[in-house]
Order: structure tokens, then sequence, then C-alpha cells
């Protein structure tokens, strides 16, 4: 039950790291967003409009993050179908609990990347619209 118990822990800890480094890496992409927007051609230059959309593929840090965080969700799955650390869980009820958090937690983060990413396309494209920025 122990090595269960600290392979949990250890699954808790990387959770907690992996999370908090997607709160910094959202905080950084939102700072980033108008250089990237900068960056992109202007149509209103004569330049190529397919290359001035912006797609989800110009948010590759985030889609490593989500990836990331997938890994862990499945990971948590993976917990509660080992006999070993589901026993050490429902031992430790705070384990269980924390660990469930964070779960929800990579999950929601997971919803926050897509609608961040949802909404840079949708504000880029509205911009485009009203011609360039």
């Amino acid at each position: 039950l122990d090595e269960a118990v600290e392979e949990v822990n250890k699954q808790i800890a990387a959770m907690h790291e992996v999370n908090a480094e997607t709160e910094a890496e959202l905080e950084r992409q939102r700072h980033n967003l108008r250089s990237l927007q900068a960056e992109l051609p202007d149509p209103a230059d004569g330049e190529d409009e397919e290359e001035a959309e912006l797609t989800e593929a110009d948010f590759p840090e985030l889609n490593k993050m989500v990836a990331r965080l997938g890994t862990f969700h499945q990971g948590v799955s993976n917990v509660a179908d080992d006999e070993g650390q589901a026993a050490a869980l429902t031992s430790i009820p705070d384990m269980q609990k924390t660990l469930f958090d964070l779960d929800a937690n990579c999950m929601g983060l997971v919803d926050k990347i897509g609608e961040f990413i949802s909404e840079s396309i949708a504000k880029h494209e509205e911009k485009k619209r009203r011609g360039g920025g």
C-alpha cells in the first residue's frame, strides 16, 4: 500500500506542476497574441489571405500543454483502474479528493485553452473583416 500511496503522490505532484506550467503558458500566450497577430501577413497589403488566417496550429505550445494534460487525465483513470493505487486512494480520502480535484483542474485548463484559441481566432477574423488593425 505504501508503494501505491507513493505512486499516487508522485502523480499528484506532477499534476500540480503541469497545472502551474499550463496556467503560466496560457498567460504568456495571452501576452503574445498581439505580436502573433502582427506577424501574420496583412491581406490589405496584397499579401496572401490564406496565410493571414489564425489557426490552432499557430498555438503549438498550448497544443503541447493540451496533450500533456490529456496524458495526466489518462493517468488518473489508470490510478482508478490499478487495484493497489485504488486501494491507496480509498484508504486516504484526502488523497482521492486531491487527485480528483487536480484532474478536474486539468480538464478545466484544457477547456480554457480551447476557449482561448477559439476566441483568439474569432477576434482575429473580426479584425480582418473590419479591415486590418
